[in-house]
């Protein structure tokens, strides 16, 4: 009988110890900060991080109180909205705004938000997605003059050479602004180099590296050869640039190897043989071009939100054969992989 009572209390005194250690557990658990456990590569990012979800990634935000750090948090946790919601511009965009008017964040990540959103307007045609930091005055002008404008405010904010690139293709194909050739190519290059440095290790930036070879191939053949005769820009350097870009699609793990970019560039490209005359390579181009695996976006460029009508791609807009032949074909191609 004494035994029983005693196997009883040993029992209950080992069902109140594994009671208390269950208790201390949950205890700790529910104090713990889940940043704790987050471990970090060499490169500064959280192991994992590109495979984070956004409950995983708000714990960063919370906790980061380094601006670039916490920046690259946030544009990731808006890619993420943008990977689920495509369509959805204003709450991408509304992401994007948040970074850009947290005055905490630096200058440059901040900039980068605007530029997003110009992105945006550009990618879809829908440039009214830049009024809300436009004067009331300026919502009524041309599309182009709204970009031309938002671009400015990113420059002012901070001197992103794709900025200057945009501003100044602007100022040359509208005319609003005298422009020294030299000057223009001096620090298209400067720009380039400078920010194709800096960004080239940046998660949050490398996917630039690409717009930029682009944005200065376009800039630099507005004082070609083709435009200023004896010009000391050639149509070797502009394709060298754009070869470049095509290239840096594959120059830093931070950007993708399929990036939409390369089809941009493409287009970019078959203008431009269309302005020097090389009519029959820029024909044989499309047809490349029809070929490849185009992404999402320059499909819904083409043949949804008009894009070749812009005026950004000229000599390409003026052959409307070609226009259609894209219009029309891009729809009966395989998905995209």
């Amino acid at each position: 009988m004494n035994l029983k009572y005693i196997v009883a209390l040993v029992f209950v005194i080992v069902l109140a110890i594994f009671a208390l250690f269950v208790y201390e557990y949950l205890e700790r658990k529910a104090t713990q900060n889940p940043f704790d456990d987050i471990t970090y590569a060499e490169d500064g990012l959280p192991n994992g991080f590109f495979d984070m979800d956004t409950d995983t990634l708000a714990v960063l935000i919370e906790n980061e109180v380094e601006p670039e750090q916490k920046a690259i948090y946030l544009l990731r946790d808006t890619e993420l909205v943008k990977k689920d919601h495509p369509s959805d511009l204003t709450l991408i965009n509304a992401g994007y705004k948040a970074i850009y008017e947290d005055i905490t964040l630096n200058p440059q990540e901040r900039a980068l938000a605007l530029f997003k959103i110009s992105q945006q307007a550009n990618g879809h045609n829908r440039f009214d997605l830049l009024d809300e930091f436009l004067s009331p005055e300026e919502r009524l002008l041309p599309d182009a003059k709204k970009n031309y404008l938002v671009n400015k405010l990113i420059y002012e904010m901070h001197p992103m050479g794709i900025a200057y690139m945009d501003i100044r293709f602007h100022e040359m194909i509208s005319g609003d602004e005298h422009y020294n050739e030299h000057e223009v190519y001096m620090f298209t290059i400067e720009k380039l180099n400078e920010d194709v440095e800096n960004y080239r290790d940046k998660p949050h930036l490398a996917n630039l590296i690409p717009d930029l070879y682009m944005h200065a191939a376009a800039t630099l053949s507005l004082i070609d050869n083709t435009t200023i005769p004896d010009s000391f820009v050639t149509s070797d350097q502009v394709f060298s640039l754009l070869d470049s870009g095509y290239a840096a699609c594959d120059s830093s793990r931070y950007i993708a190897s399929r990036c939409t970019t390369r089809d941009f560039i493409e287009i970019t490209r078959i203008d431009y043989l269309l302005k020097i005359g090389a009519v029959e390579q820029a024909e044989q181009k499309i047809d490349e071009f029809l070929a490849s695996d185009l992404r999402p976006m320059i499909r819904a460029y083409i043949t949804e939100y008009d894009g070749l009508s812009l005026g950004r791609y000229r000599y390409l807009e003026n052959r409307t054969d070609l226009v259609e032949k894209l219009k029309t074909t891009i729809p009966t191609l395989p998905d995209p992989s």
